[in-house]
């Protein structure tokens, strides 16, 4: 649904300064007055809208849990709707010129990382992988060992799943920062009442503005693995490099203040990632970490600090490195090896990233260029 509004934002939505009069909206055949001054819309089989957008005769409206019109607010998901519950956009009434009945409350919010989202016992929001969540539910968990990897605690058992699933966004997700996990909370449309202060602090829907202006930038529903990394790597590429500000590590430091170092661009492109579904996580150098993203199953390498416009092949035994005589896995090599994964063929990389992928020298160094 939300999709649909924001396809209708890039291409210039009708602006129509009207307003619905009393009389207009009795006018419509599916629209009930349960009391005075509340309506709900009932679907042609008999339903009410419920937690969910809807157009309705070229105008867009948000209904509540139980059904009842949003009007003169702003909803739960960010966006304003006047005094007769219609969409706007600086006092502007959005409309559909195409098919007013068309709607897909599976698109916009994030509903589909609803389920990602749980409240541990003292009443912190987190993703279910988080490793305060699974002290709760599992505090076996808390002294288990994996010598291989150098695990004590949870992150074994988030590995093996994420490992087991094909899903390194277990990981990457595992304990987002409270800004982060309270602005994608709200775009998912999670419920955390009694959390005003926390979900609604300024830093909070400062970052989920850009999140959302980021998801409305394009149809990330339908886009390419490749599309995704290039949209992301892009949108990170906006901020600079800049260590003297107190939030420059962090996602909210690259997405809101434009200012960042290597982690802070990391994180913020792993936070996109996991709002678009796009496989992604980090990866280290002495003094550094960068992006890496899976573009139809090749693991793939940006460079955000220095700008930089093109992928390169990502060989997951860089991320390993030597402590004394003990072997540390970075993130990615520690799925990588889990998982089986190895550098493919550059056959293999120049087919399946056929007119992006480039071989540079006569070593046989593959470049992966945005454009």
């Amino acid at each position: 649904m939300k999709n649909r509004k924001h396809m209708l934002m890039r291409i210039a939505a009708l602006a129509m300064v009207a307003s619905l009069s009393f009389s207009t909206m009795t006018a419509f055949a599916d629209w009930e007055q349960p009391e005075w001054d509340v309506w709900k819309y009932k679907n042609s089989d008999g339903t009410y809208v419920t937690s969910s957008w809807k157009w309705i005769d070229g105008k867009c409206y948000c209904f509540d849990s139980n059904g009842i019109m949003y009007k003169s607010t702003i909803t739960p998901d960010g966006y304003k709707v006047n005094y007769h519950g219609a969409w706007t956009i600086d006092g502007i009434i959005q409309t559909n010129v195409n098919t007013p009945e068309t709607s897909d409350p599976d698109q916009y919010p994030l509903a589909y990382l609803k389920d990602w989202f749980v409240f541990t016992d003292n009443g912190s929001l987190r993703t279910k992988w988080s490793r305060y969540f699974l002290w709760e539910q599992h505090p076996e968990l808390e002294n288990a060992r994996n010598e291989k990897y150098g695990y004590v605690g949870t992150g074994d058992y988030v590995m093996t799943k994420a490992a087991n699933d094909h899903n390194i966004l277990y990981q990457t997700a595992a304990d987002i920062g409270s800004e982060p996990i309270y602005a994608v909370g709200r775009l998912a449309g999670v419920q955390m009442p009694g959390y005003q202060a926390i979900e609604n602090d300024a830093r909070t829907l400062a970052l989920e503005k850009e999140i959302r202006d980021f998801l409305n930038s394009f149809d990330w529903k339908n886009a390419s693995d490749f599309e995704k990394a290039v949209r992301i790597a892009r949108r990170v590429n906006q901020a600079e490099y800049d260590n003297t500000t107190d939030r420059c590590s962090l996602a909210d430091g690259c997405l809101v203040d434009g200012k960042a170092v290597c982690d802070g661009f990391v994180n913020a492109a792993n936070l996109l990632a996991w709002c678009v579904g796009l496989q992604s996580t980090c990866a280290f150098a002495p003094n550094h970490s960068y992006a890496v993203y899976c573009i139809n199953g090749i693991w793939v390498s940006h460079e955000a600090t220095s700008h930089d416009e093109t992928f390169h092949i990502m060989d997951p035994q860089k991320d390993i490195y030597m402590i004394g005589s003990y072997k540390k896995y970075g993130v990615l090599a520690e799925y990588c090896d889990r998982t089986g994964y190895t550098v493919p063929s550059n056959d293999v990389i120049l087919s399946r990233l056929e007119g992006h992928a480039r071989v540079i020298d006569n070593l046989g160094r593959i470049a992966v260029y945005f454009d």
